[in-house]
């Protein structure tokens, strides 16, 4: 295709609106920088069908019809080539030059089924040399080595390039160079293989059909070839929008999340190993737009990188690049393997089931973005007695910058107060000598008295844990000195900012086992209340808080006091005075009716 018809399709693309010219079909709606809508192409309830002006192209994650304007007329409208240009360049006032040839036209239109044709051939021919041809002996064992057996082999079509697929594809396919290369198959318009003494994986669409390749070296001595490489970019195949396996995986998502790895080896060992559903990115890190396809088949996807440092800080860039993309229903989740593994390492090492422990441990993005927060903060404050307020504030800052890139306002608010409250948790964990004195303080002063009123405390909780959102600063607070109860309170706090629902039977099972163990009658007797369904939250949480003055507040405010009252004997100032005045009218005010 000529420079100059080139130039001509350039300049009428960059003069056509997509998302104005496609509005007249599909009714999209604005998302950030870009439009989304049901797909024109399949029948679909859920909007799947994005359009960005800003790439001059439109993708569905449903069907994988992805083009420019162009080729959305030819196939919205059953247009020739040559006639959806003219149309869009009337529209676009574009005056569209005399060419010599038609056939610039109609090999544009029939370009993608013949790119796909010649996948389709290389991929055959790939395949029966990696399982027959003596010149193949090499990939066969080094396949041996990796422990793939030949049903995997079977199963994903895998192949060998031994140099002579431009060859058969020329000769006997009467395929030129040119269109070779076009496909990816050839390098810089010569005759030699891209793939040339590399293991072949076949990429497919979610429609089944072969549309790039990634190539494995077979010996891995020389540094200066890279391990995998992968098909350039074409009209059927674009890395971002793409997963290994995606087109066998979707099948098997009924009843489990879409796993992810990082490579094609990982994939066959999992796919193996019984995990039917594992999919795997495309030699790069996972894109916005891929994140976006897993969604269209499952809700949390479960990304299972390496366990190295590299794989750590994948699963960190992850994280933050899908929140402006979280929607409600939708997440993500990570698996992170032991001993810097990569999933193909720990199952040749490990029976299925450990892998399965290690999945069914994966960590919800939430608090992979919160530890992601501390972890900079905590590597900082080594060696210190204290977390300092300047770290404090940078921490808050941070929060507040993290949870403005979601774009969703109900996640955004939710995630706001969730990290905030956190925060708050945190600061009271981590403020130094202040909180150890007075858990000294308290601790040794335990009697009878007070321990029932801490069962009291966790009774009411463990009844009624839609307190938690409102007492969860309080009650980390608390010292506990029986081993038990303190148990009990970690694991209602750790239930809250985990965010597990605690109304699901497992929450509610575990909470009346935990009523058993500190004893449900005495609670009963003591605490009547907090089994009466017609008490009202607010009359409920009032109570609560009345039993934690008394067997908490009272000690710290009392210990505040003592030493509040110490300062100002040893300096006596109006600020001093002030100090210990809001204390008493503090201790005044909760003993009249706790607020």
């Amino acid at each position: 295709m000529d420079s100059e018809f080139e130039r001509v399709i350039q300049n009428v693309l960059e003069k056509t609106s997509l998302s104005e010219l496609i509005s007249a079909d599909v009714a999209l709606q604005k998302r950030g920088l870009d439009f989304i809508g049901l797909c024109p192409f399949h029948q679909e309830k859920t909007p799947s069908f994005t359009v960005s002006n800003r790439r001059n192209c439109y993708h569905c994650f449903g069907c994988g019809a992805h083009g420019n304007a162009i080729s959305y007329i030819v196939n919205k409208h059953n247009l020739p080539f040559k006639e959806a240009l003219t149309l869009l360049a009337t529209r676009a006032h574009v005056t569209l030059p005399k060419f010599s040839s038609k056939s610039n036209f109609d090999n544009r239109q029939n370009q993608k089924q013949q790119l796909i044709d010649i996948h389709q051939i290389a991929t055959e021919y790939c395949y029966t040399l990696l399982k027959s041809e003596k010149n193949a002996e090499i990939a066969r064992k080094y396949l041996i080595k990796r422990r793939v057996s030949p049903e995997m082999i079977d199963r994903f079509k895998l192949g060998y390039c031994d140099g002579s697929l431009t060859k058969y594809l020329q000769s006997t396919k009467k395929y030129s160079l040119n269109q070779l290369e076009n496909a990816g198959l050839t390098i810089n318009g010569t005759s030699k293989d891209r793939f040339y003494h590399r293991i072949l994986f076949p990429i497919h669409d979610v429609q089944n059909r072969p549309i790039a390749f990634g190539g494995r070296t077979i010996e891995d001595s020389n540094s200066k070839i890279p391990k995998y490489l992968n098909s350039p970019e074409s009209e059927i195949f674009h890395k971002g929008y793409n997963l290994y396996n995606l087109n066998s995986a979707i099948k098997f998502v009924k009843d489990t999340p879409l796993i992810v790895t990082e490579g094609y080896m990982d994939v066959i060992s999992m796919v193996s190993h019984g995990f039917l559903q594992s999919v795997a990115s495309l030699g790069t890190a996972l894109t916005e737009s891929q994140i976006e396809i897993l969604w269209k088949y499952v809700d949390n996807p479960i990304l299972c990188f390496d366990g190295d440092t590299a794989g750590l800080n994948a699963s960190t860039r992850i994280a933050k690049k899908s929140l402006p993309l979280l929607k409600p229903g939708k997440t993500l989740f990570f698996c992170y393997l032991p001993n810097a593994l990569d999933p193909d390492e720990l199952l040749k090492a490990n029976n299925p089931e450990i892998m399965q422990k290690y999945l069914d441990k994966s960590t919800p993005l939430v608090d992979v973005l919160w530890n992601t927060l501390i972890e900079a903060y905590d590597k900082k404050n080594i060696g210190r007695h204290q977390w300092i307020p300047e770290d404090k504030a940078a921490l808050k800052r941070d929060i507040y910058v993290t949870v403005d890139s979601i774009k969703q306002t109900d996640i955004q608010s939710l995630y706001r107060q969730l990290f905030l409250s956190k925060f708050a948790y945190f600061c009271k964990q981590n403020n130094g000598a202040k909180i150890e004195s007075r858990i000294k303080l308290i601790s040794p002063t335990m009697n009878k008295q007070k321990i029932l009123g801490q069962k009291i405390l966790l009774g009411i909780l463990l009844k009624n844990p839609r307190l938690l959102p409102e007492v969860d600063e309080l009650l980390s607070q608390v010292s506990f000195t029986d081993e038990i109860l303190a148990e009990i309170k970690d694991w209602l706090l750790n239930s809250y900012f985990s965010t597990v629902d605690t109304s699901s039977e497992t929450f509610v099972n575990k909470c009346h086992n935990f009523l058993s163990v500190i004893g449900e009658n005495s609670i009963k007797v003591h605490a009547a209340f907090a089994f009466d369904e017609e008490v009202t939250t607010e009359d409920m949480l009032k109570r609560w808080k009345e039993v934690w003055f008394y067997t908490t507040g009272y000690s710290i405010l009392k210990e505040d006091l003592k030493r509040s009252s110490d300062n100002f004997k040893l300096h006596f100032s109006e600020r001093s005075w002030q100090q210990m005045k809001a204390l008493l009218d503090e201790a005044d005010c909760t003993k009249n009716g706790f607020d």
